[in-house]
């Protein structure tokens, strides 16, 4: 229920069908900001300052919490590990809008949480948001420093090979922190809708919060709930158009085991909280503009009493961005990798009376002030072969390195693989 003094209103609103949601939103003044879209791209919210704000323990329990028919929109954020994070940062945030700018299969309407004393304030800035839009800005020159480097990066794989042909996990998925650092303050959404131009069939979050934000424009959803029917997914396995787009069945076995894996996984997960699993009777794949994934969609129906914080517990951290059993490999990743991985291949999405949707924070980043952190996993199974491991990680930050000139690589001989950046001429 709303609090005492606050204004709750929802009101239809006429938006031109080219107007940028996020271009407005980041135009306008005030350093709490979130933009998400939907995959499909039929609904997308642009929500401006938070009316409401829970962090950590508190944000669990207030998901927890939370009923069906109780409350208006609310968004999601959580980390790859619920009891670690980047310093200085929540490892879960849950926020309600004060404001926020819907639009849904063509139809448009506003949402407001506000107190009484910022109604007015509100009010006024509505009235000239047409005229506002976020223009566009070249990236400034940047250098980059990848942990692990590649020769690290070997050795991690080598070591896992070794851990797996042991028995201690049947597969982990190792990760790479790539950051950029420029000599001043990196245009956060100017750099957000350049890089979604160039990404296709993919959720969008851009979070502002203060001076810095997050991003993602990621492929993967961990589920959809219309109230207890449930929609998710096993997408693992990463092929490259110019693999001459394969068909199924040619796929290699190292690849097909490794989506394996994360089918079965998916499945054993969803029985747990779920009645009526069914899952897609063929492994599909799934484009975006660079590549491709292997593809396996899942149906069911949530037993009772099921609310979203007890899926997420049950479906996150999956197979595709663990590991398997996620224990040993979570336990082997903590050992094994040099950075924290905070909000990537965490979880993000609305939440809403009767239905909720939650990705996955794959192909992400993590802006603060000048300097801009890309994330990219790979999966390791028996049979991965690091330098080709490595090679997909510099594919999946491809689309937003595009956005900067590569210059002239590091002369010292154990960096050669780490270029320089220059600014976009």
């Amino acid at each position: 229920m709303p609090e005492f003094g606050t204004h709750s209103l929802t009101q239809p609103a006429e938006l031109a069908a080219e107007a940028d949601l996020a271009a407005w939103l980041g135009a306008q003044v005030g350093q709490e900001k979130l933009y998400w879209r939907s995959r499909d791209g039929q609904r997308e919210v642009a929500a401006l300052g938070w009316h409401r704000r829970w962090v950590d323990d508190a944000a669990w329990r207030q998901l927890k919490d939370r009923k069906g028919s109780d409350g208006v929109l609310a968004f999601w954020i959580s980390g790859f590990e619920r009891d670690q994070g980047w310093q200085q940062w929540p490892r879960v945030l849950f926020i309600q809008p004060a404001l926020a700018v819907v639009r849904d299969s063509g139809r448009c309407w506003i949402q407001v949480q506000l107190a009484a004393r910022a109604l007015d304030e509100c009010c006024e800035g509505l009235r000239r948001w047409h005229g506002k839009a976020t223009p566009a800005r070249e990236m400034p020159p940047v250098t980059r420093e990848d942990q692990p480097e590649q020769a690290a990066w070997r050795t991690a794989v080598e070591s896992t090979r070794r851990a797996i042909a042991s028995g201690e996990f049947a597969k982990v998925v190792l990760a790479r922190r790539t950051r950029l650092a420029a000599a001043r303050a990196l245009p956060l959404w100017s750099l957000f809708l350049a890089w979604r131009s160039l990404s296709q069939r993919c959720y969008q979050l851009a979070l502002q919060d203060g001076e810095r934000g997050f991003l993602s424009l990621s492929p993967e959803r961990l589920f959809r709930r219309e109230d207890r029917v449930l929609s998710s997914e096993a997408l693992a396995g990463t092929l490259w158009h110019s693999d001459s787009s394969p068909a199924v069945g040619s796929v290699d076995a190292k690849l097909s085991h490794e989506h394996a894996l994360v089918v079965d996984d998916l499945n054993a997960k969803l029985a747990r909280c779920c009645d009526q699993v069914k899952a897609d009777p063929g492994v599909g794949l799934y484009n975006q503009p660079n590549m491709q994934h292997l593809y396996c969609g899942f149906n069911a129906r949530l037993k009772a009493g099921v609310s979203d914080a007890d899926l997420l517990a049950c479906l996150h951290p999956t197979a595709a961005v663990c590991g398997l059993p996620a224990a040993s490999a979570a336990a082997f990743i903590r050992r094994q990798q040099p950075f924290t991985r905070g909000w990537y291949a965490g979880c993000f999405g609305p939440v809403e009376p009767g239905r909720s949707e939650m990705a996955v924070a794959i192909r992400s980043g993590r802006v603060c002030a000048n300097t801009l952190d890309l994330y990219a996993g790979a999966g390791i199974v028996a049979g991965s072969d690091p330098a080709l491991e490595w090679e997909e990680l510099e594919r999946k930050i491809a689309l937003p390195m595009s956005l900067f000139t590569h210059g002239t690589a590091s002369a010292k001989p154990q960096e050669a693989h780490v270029p320089a950046v220059a600014s976009r001429s």
